[in-house]
């Protein structure tokens, strides 16, 4: 949707300090003022909504996980 550009620009540039593109380490992938702020309480909305958590550590665990067996070949009738 061409017709969509400069205002899909207009909303980059309002996260980025009016740049297009910040290069600064750390700040890059963060946007920044009303817009950015904005974003980020839908997003934990939609976190909280779907009871999706936030909390990384919360996400991992290790149940999934077994010991390998002895032989290295995948074995196609246990798929």
């Amino acid at each position: 949707m061409p017709d969509r550009a400069k205002h899909v620009m207009s909303l980059i540039r309002q996260v980025r300090g009016n740049k297009d593109y910040v290069a600064e380490f750390g700040t890059r992938m963060r946007g920044a003022g009303e817009y950015a702020e904005m974003m980020a309480q839908r997003f934990n909305r939609a976190c909280k909504k779907s009871q999706l958590s936030l909390d990384r550590q919360a996400l991992l665990t290790c149940s999934k996980f077994r010991v390998p067996c002895d032989n290295p070949q995948l074995d196609l009738l246990a798929l």
